[in-house]
């Protein structure tokens, strides 16, 4: 390497007139690690070109390093090409063998990043951002809040930077620096992703975390709070997304008539209103296709009314589930669950409105994965588990939740043997009849009288994350979803790192705190 890098600093120097030592961007490695088991060499070859030492753009044109301290320093990337199979190696990663051979300068799509982390994260093929400037941004916007342009802003003014830091760039730089984390998190650097647009790889990296809830080992003060018995949810409506406005028919067999929105719940393509599945449809059915053809674009409010049907009558308790009638469609917001400690421990998409249907199916699949293990839970701490939702009476008096859940062995009885409660904050809202069935009251006859569960802990965490919607608004589903996600993951550590230090975590100290249940 050592020779390669003299070779670069001769280049740029004869070139570029600089004297001083330049900052040069080279891979990590010079020996191909697809197996060639020979070194990526140069040879001489004419400046911009290289042969086989090439850059992606003319050698006499810089690229710019952005720091924490507004320091814009140019430099130089250089990536290396095998002579064997013709992989690419650049700075932050390197490419799958090209049938086509070296000698043709048409390179594979499918890249991957390298064993070890490199020093700056690479925004565009012109730009390159410090690891703790990422750092200070993701901060920026878990603590203040900030929009991206707010960011970029901020930068601009207070180092008197007049280009460079704008909205599209910063929100590049979050979405890589955060992908690449979520790789390397989960051990999947043997992943292939187009070098430049990450973005392919967030479907995957969202169902993954779907399916799964949250990591969370269990200590004495956060059982003392009723984290591994008790969970809360409840639905956040300010962070939406586009939704495509296809109306489909939604069924899942397994949970027999339960009805379920009819909106379509991929994004629209760029500049349409239609899914890629749905544009053709749509075409077809002389439907507007675009904003400008569909000049009605105001949102019109209608009175939520309850579409399940219902064993039980509790549908005088008026329970405002944000229905919304929207021109451009969009989705109702996300379903959070969160443990009575204040850790997340997983979140849902919502459509149309927070209907008892969906309410219902996302809890059954929290369920399963919660508490639906034999090994871990006996019949026994099943029947100590207590579900809070602020309108449980209609999501429990749904016929399918008279009826045994569609998994296999003691899945089935998952929700009769939790306990139902309606959170202390809104049980002054409903019946007497609610009050009485689902008080939360329940949980001292369950728990003891020195129970100190709080079944507020899903309200006092989105009070939070309501005010990511600067942000996040104007995402797509699968960039929301995943912001969501790496946001929700410093929010854990962070209650965890308070928990540990015996305090309580700076979300549960406001007024809406609650001392018991």
């Amino acid at each position: 390497m050592e020779e390669i890098r003299n070779t670069c600093l001769f280049l740029v120097q004869q070139y570029t007139n600089i004297q001083a030592d330049p900052i040069i961007l080279l891979p990590p490695t010079n020996v191909c690690l697809w197996g060639c088991k020979q070194k990526i060499k140069s040879r001489s070859g004419e400046p911009g070109s290289l042969s086989r030492l090439y850059t992606d753009h003319d050698s006499s044109e810089s690229c710019t390093l952005n720091d924490i301290d507004g320091s814009q320093k140019k430099c130089w990337k250089f990536s290396l090409l095998c002579k064997r199979c013709g992989s690419r190696y650049s700075y932050a990663t390197y490419s799958e063998p090209t049938l086509k051979g070296p000698e043709n300068i048409s390179h594979s799509k499918r890249h991957f990043f390298y064993d070890t982390e490199r020093a700056y994260v690479a925004v565009s093929n012109e730009v390159f951002w410090t690891r703790r400037l990422c750092r200070l941004l993701t901060s920026d916007i878990y603590w203040k809040h900030s929009s991206f342009q707010g960011f970029a802003a901020s930068m601009a003014w207070s180092y008197a930077i007049s280009e460079d830091y704008n909205r599209k760039q910063t929100a590049e730089a979050f979405f890589r620096f955060h992908i690449e984390a979520e790789i390397r998190e989960r051990r999947l650097l043997k992943t292939p992703f187009s070098e430049h647009n990450y973005d392919l790889l967030l479907p995957s990296l969202n169902e993954w975390n779907r399916q799964s809830l949250y990591p969370h080992i269990h200590t004495t003060e956060c059982l003392a709070k009723g984290c591994r018995f008790c969970t809360s949810f409840d639905g956040i409506w300010k962070l939406t997304h586009l939704t495509c406005s296809f109306k489909i028919i939604t069924k899942n067999p397994a949970f027999g008539d339960l009805n379920f929105p009819s909106d379509c719940p991929e994004e629209p393509l760029p500049g349409l209103l239609f899914c890629g599945r749905h544009a053709g449809v749509a075409a077809e059915n002389n439907l507007p296709l675009t904003r400008k053809e569909l000049k009605l674009l105001t949102k019109t409010k209608v009175n939520s009314s309850s579409t399940e049907v219902t064993a039980l009558s509790f549908s005088s308790c008026n329970k405002n589930r944000g229905l919304r009638k929207y021109r451009i469609a969009r989705s109702r917001g996300w379903l959070f669950a969160v443990s009575s400690a204040g850790i997340i421990r997983t979140f849902r998409p919502l459509y149309g409105s927070e209907s008892s249907s969906q309410v219902f199916y996302a809890m059954a699949q929290y369920l399963l994965l919660e508490i639906g293990d034999d090994e871990k839970w006996t019949e026994e701490e099943r029947r100590k588990f207590v579900v809070a939702y602020d309108d449980i009476c209609h999501v429990d008096g749904l016929l399918q939740a008279r009826n045994d859940l569609p998994f296999s062995g003691s899945g089935i009885n998952l929700w009769r043997n939790v306990v139902k409660i309606i959170d202390r904050f809104h049980i002054g809202n409903h019946k007497k009849q609610c009050q009485s069935v689902y008080n939360p009251s329940k949980l001292l006859d369950v728990h003891g009288l020195n129970c100190q569960f709080n079944t507020e802990t899903c309200e006092q965490v989105l009070s939070k994350f309501g005010k990511y919607k600067q942000s996040a608004f104007m995402m797509g589903k699968q960039r929301q979803e995943f912001f969501l996600n790496r946001m929700v993951k410093i929010h854990n550590s962070i209650v965890e790192q308070s928990l540990a230090q015996g305090r309580e975590h700076l979300h549960f100290n406001g007024r809406r705190r609650c001392n018991n249940f």
